[in-house]
């Protein structure tokens, strides 16, 4: 032990308190495989998941307004109501989002995802996958549970069913960091994803770094950033971005349709957006399992990230890419993002930078 490094016993007590914290959260600690059958038909579910989230998107629109007649006909009549007091209340809005989308257990939008009958969706099971040789002490709930999580297929890409699940859950979180808390921090934000990925959603449980669910994050974020579109888009060069809910006529309308064009892209797609691996081990084991499965397959299967694409992504991400983003190959975990340093550096920051409630799973939802 190097002096003054904490003792193990604390890190071990630090990731069972954050395991007791998730628990019964949504639960994205499964691993999806973008290579095996990567060139098997799928359909495309761009259109028919933009309709799955604009329904639940007026669900929750009519819902907010409920609670502000509720809330006037309590505390009001049969004095008028002022607008700016009793009527269009942004958290009502994002109490019903979070619970159409983010509630407990495993997020509706992944859970929808992965009832999709075949031909919509895909899995592959653990054993055929290119984690398959994984051993169960180095990734404890993949092995252990055999839970794969099922792809879809937007344009080019496919996305795993878990990326949804971190879009509305820890988009959620990361909002708060960036946008909500006593000192906003949207760097505070990736380092949030980065410390789950680290712990409880990746190298911990599954001994993978996925810089895919780190992307979703981000672009949770930028979703809950733009339903009332009170603040800059980080993507945007400082421009608000356009917002999908308006307060008009004193209740809230929903303005514009939700696309899921606007927010993924290559980067979801961990064929593309690769992954990093606990130990070399696990590396090797890997790429072994990969390097088999696209030998058998055209070399154009789609999404490949050629070097002008590579650009693009770098460009649309900006200086975030060098967190979000590993476009060259698979790679054992960076020391800095190691769990003990992780622990070490990141933990304490973070949590001092989401406002009181709305720490993850702080408190049920209403």
């Amino acid at each position: 032990m190097r002096k003054n490094e904490p003792p193990l016993r604390l890190y071990v007590f630090v990731i069972f308190a954050l395991m007791v914290l998730r628990s019964g959260s949504s639960s994205h600690a499964s691993e999806t495989d973008s290579f095996t059958d990567r060139c098997k038909p799928l359909e495309d579910t761009r259109i028919y998941l933009n309709g799955f989230v604009n329904s639940k998107l007026d669900e929750a629109v009519a819902q907010a307004n409920r609670d502000a007649r509720r809330r006037y006909l309590r505390t009001n009549y049969p004095f008028r109501a002022r607008q700016s007091e009793d009527y269009c209340h942004s958290e009502d809005l994002y109490r019903h989002i979070r619970y159409l989308f983010a509630r407990k257990f495993i997020g509706q939008m992944e859970a929808h995802i992965n009832s999709l009958p075949q031909g919509m969706k895909r899995s592959v099971p653990l054993a055929r996958s290119i984690y398959r040789d994984f051993p169960l002490i180095k990734s404890p709930t993949l092995v252990g549970t055999q839970n794969m999580g099922s792809l879809v297929r937007m344009g080019h890409c496919l996305i795993g069913a878990d990326k949804f699940g971190h879009f509305f859950t820890e988009g959620w979180t990361g909002f708060n960091i960036a946008y909500r808390g006593r000192n906003p921090d949207i760097k505070a934000s990736v380092e949030y994803g980065e410390l789950t990925e680290s712990l409880y959603y990746g190298v911990m449980t599954t001994g993978v770094y996925s810089h895919a669910d780190l992307v979703a994050n981000f672009n949770g974020m930028r979703f809950y950033n733009a339903i009332t579109g009170e603040n800059p888009d980080p993507l945007g060069s400082g421009n608000m971005p356009e917002a999908y809910v308006r307060c008009l006529d004193r209740q809230w309308k929903r303005i514009r349709d939700f696309d899921w064009l606007d927010y993924v892209d290559a980067a979801w797609d961990e064929a593309v957006n690769l992954n990093y691996f606990r130990d070399e081990d696990l590396l090797e084991k890997a790429l072994k399992r990969m390097e088999e499965t696209l030998k058998s397959q055209p070399d154009d299967c789609g999404c490949t990230a050629s070097d002008p694409e590579k650009s693009t992504l770098e460009t649309k991400y900006g200086h975030f890419s060098a967190s979000l983003l590993n476009l060259s190959a698979p790679a054992t975990l960076p020391e800095p993002l190691k769990p003990e340093q992780v622990i070490r550096k990141k933990l304490a920051h973070i949590l001092s930078l989401i406002p009181h409630g709305n720490r993850p799973d702080s408190k049920p939802f209403d």
